[in-house]
Order: C-alpha cells, then structure tokens, then sequence
C-alpha cells in the first residue's frame, strides 16, 4: 500500500491527476492513516471513515444508494467500493466506527457534515440514529471535531465527498469515485478544495452546537423509527 509521499512521487507528482489501479481506496485508507492532519467533507453519505458497521451493512442493502448518488452512475450490480466501506467486516458489530477507533494516528480529525446528511435516510431511521449517535460519541471522547454545515449556509460546502489529507509540509485532496480516487495538491481543482473547507468551516455551527444538532436529529430519527416498527407491528 503506497502512502501519501509515494502518490506524490514522480510521475504523479502534479497539479492533478488519478489512482486508477486495483486498490486505490485502500491506499487512500493507508493515506488517512497517516496523516498528521484529516478534513473530511460531505453532502451526502459519512464517510466510509466514520461509517458503524450497521450503517455499512445498510448501505449495502438501499437501491437508493445506487439511484440516488451524485458522483457515480454504475449499475446497481456493479458494487462501490467508495461507499461501502471495509470489505471485511466480519466481527465488528453495532456502533463500532471504522477508523477513529481502530487505526487512525492523527488526533487533529473534522468532520463538516452538511446539514441535509443528518436527516437524509437511505439507511432506515433506527441505522442512521445509531450512526449519528456514534459520531457524537466518538467527538465527545476528543477523537473529532464534529461540525455541522446549517443549509442557511447555501454553497459554502461542495456537493458530494471530499478530503483534505496533510502531512508535514504536503496537502492533498482526495475526491472518491466509484473505481479510482481523483487528486490534487495545486491549481483550479486543489483552489475550489480549500475554499470548500476554509467557507464551510467559517459557516459551520460551533463544535458545541454541532453536537447538539446531531443529537437533536438522532432523537427525531430514533422516534420515527419507533413509529415505522409500531406501524408494521399493527399491520
């Protein structure tokens, strides 16, 4: 697995260019790993990074995902390695979180979730009130810095995935596609990456705020779950 100075070793050293080759999000996992600093940004789904392994497994299971996803267009029998997380998920259950707890070296961790991903259930309600409580958990435990971009903030965030990966004197933005990681470290592209961050960060509820807003929103979807099952008991 190549780390972050090895996909900026020539002859990918450039503004901008692709990791096309079997294993690509595995390396962009080792890249994480070895960051001293991780931005991660979403309008969409969490991060395979910060993903339970129910909401992986629920990922899984929605034709959602596949109808609905704004940065692929492959077949719903084609899988997508980009949003489901680890392959092998056997013996991790419940609210264990992929990275934050088991391998990430970096304490310097933000997580800026779009306000639309906090209500946006691809994943049944119980899945994602599950998931959101665990993000708050592991902020709570000082593994992140959890904020939450308000949709009062308009275009300030970026519309789909991204993350910005620092180490040492080396920035590196991380855009995930279906079967490659599309980088930049320089010019237009690695610009609109900073800007999405710097702006979204500026916009962003407070940490304190953020947190509650997740809980607030884990609430509601625990309750409309209680609902759905009560319905289909009666039914």
């Amino acid at each position: 697995m190549r780390t972050i100075d090895e996909l900026l070793a020539p002859p990918a050293a450039r503004d901008h260019f692709a990791d096309t080759r079997p294993g690509c999000h595995a390396r962009l996992r080792a890249c994480e790993q070895d960051a001293d600093r991780l931005r991660h940004f979403t309008s969409y789904l969490i991060p395979p990074a910060f993903r339970t392994h129910s909401y992986t497994m629920a990922l899984r299971e929605s034709d959602a995902l596949y109808a609905h996803l704004p940065w692929t267009t492959h077949h719903p029998s084609q899988p997508a390695a980009e949003v489901i997380g680890p392959d092998s998920p056997s013996g991790h259950e419940g609210t264990h979180l992929w990275l934050p707890t088991t391998g990430l070296t970096t304490t310097d961790t933000t997580l800026i979730l779009d306000a639309s991903v906090l209500r946006r259930t691809v994943v049944p309600p119980g899945v994602l009130a599950e998931q959101l409580r665990a993000l708050r958990d592991t902020a709570h435990h000082g593994r992140l810095t959890l904020r939450v971009l308000p949709l009062t903030a308009g275009a300030s965030g970026y519309p789909g995935a991204l993350t910005e990966i620092t180490r040492r004197s080396t920035r590196l933005y991380a855009q995930p596609a279906t079967h490659w990681i599309s980088y930049s470290t320089a010019g237009p592209t690695a610009i609109s990456a900073e800007w999405c961050f710097v702006n979204s960060e500026n916009d962003a509820l407070c940490p304190e705020g953020s947190l509650a807003a997740v809980e607030e929103a884990a609430v509601q979807l625990a309750q409309l779950a209680e609902r759905e099952a009560t319905a289909s008991w009666f039914s």
